[in-house]
């Protein structure tokens, strides 16, 4: 018996349904893999402190963080990224310091973190170890930013208003931290993180900040940079290896797809489907081609209840379908 035309699509529907169901986005909180503070009168280093120092001192001496988070880690391959956006948590402000945007800008070149708790507040950092970053230097001794102070790019992807009150803030989700995030997904080689700069530094203006680093003795107030992404739906034309794909087996789709991983109670020998009865003819999901039926698992993977709602009601549409359409 021939499929009709009206079944064959209402089926493709449903497994589009289906694989549509399961690409709901995800989250995921990370802090920092590694943060330092650059010093700008001097080579001391601040890689192991508790703090992150941003912004122009009363000596009118800079100040500025960089700071690295590995996304790939974190985010499957192929994802997209929907929003990112990094708060960090002020632990102290300079006497009579002003508030002030601080942006962010993608870090163009790798960096050391090294251990150097910096003296005095470690508002003055510590002398370098080898391989430090430093203002000079992306690795102490080894090699130098092309440009003191971070080789940075020149467009800010973020920013932020930090006041002098001792608080969470937060750099809201924009298309520039976006960017950076997926590509530090898509090329995890090139992730060098941010350098985080205050806007006034030429300015005179005293604006010095600092934020709680990833070393800091109280977890709440480390960085931390939440990701929301979509992850990729695959399509593998019907070679999941075997991967549970909510009721596809050997003998259901294409044959031998899935290495025997179970369907979930539908019984594919006696040509039965979730007590659909076939009266005896041909099982009409066995029998369609590849093409219309691409393989249940083919990356998705869907929540069991979900897959099943939809399953069931496609199964009451197609027996309430007039025979004669059955039939044509």
């Amino acid at each position: 018996m021939r499929i009709s035309t009206n079944r064959r699509l209402l089926i493709g529907l449903v497994l589009e349904l289906a694989c549509a169901a399961t690409a709901a986005a995800d989250t995921v909180l990370l802090q920092p893999r590694k943060d330092n503070t650059l010093y700008s009168e001097s080579q001391n280093t601040n890689g192991g402190g508790q703090g992150l120092f941003v912004g122009t001192t009363v000596n009118n001496d800079y100040r500025r963080s960089i700071i690295s988070f590995d996304v790939a880690s974190a985010v499957p391959a192929g994802s997209t990224i929907e929003s990112a956006t990094l708060t960090l948590h002020t632990s102290r402000s300079t006497f009579s310091a002003q508030p002030v945007v601080i942006h962010l800008h993608r870090c163009l070149a790798p960096w050391g973190e090294g251990t150097v708790v910096g003296i005095r507040g470690e508002g003055f950092g510590g002398p370098p170890g080898p391989g430090d970053a430093t203002w000079s230097f992306n690795a102490f001794g080894s090699s130098s930013w092309a440009t003191p102070g971070g080789d940075h790019a020149a467009s800010s992807s973020g920013t932020t208003l930090v006041l002098t009150a001792l608080d969470f803030y937060t750099w809201p989700s924009s298309p520039g931290i976006v960017a950076d995030v997926q590509s530090w997904l898509d090329s995890p080689q090139a992730n060098f993180g941010w350098v985080v700069i205050s806007e006034q530094e030429a300015a005179r203006v005293v604006t010095a900040k600092r934020f709680d680093s990833r070393e800091n003795i109280e977890p709440a107030f480390r960085p931390v940079l939440q990701i929301v992404y979509r992850p990729p739906v695959l399509t593998d034309g019907g070679t999941d290896g075997g991967r549970p794909d909510a009721g596809c087996n050997s003998g259901c789709c294409n044959p031998g797809c899935d290495a025997g991983v179970g369907d979930a109670g539908v019984t594919d020998a006696g040509r039965s489907d979730a007590g659909l009865d076939d009266a005896g003819g041909e099982d009409p999901v066995a029998s369609l081609p590849d093409r219309t039926i691409s393989e249940f698992g083919a990356g998705c993977q869907a929540a069991p209840g979900s897959f099943l709602a939809i399953v069931a009601l496609a199964l009451l549409a197609l027996r309430r379908l007039p025979r004669s359409a059955q039939r044509r």
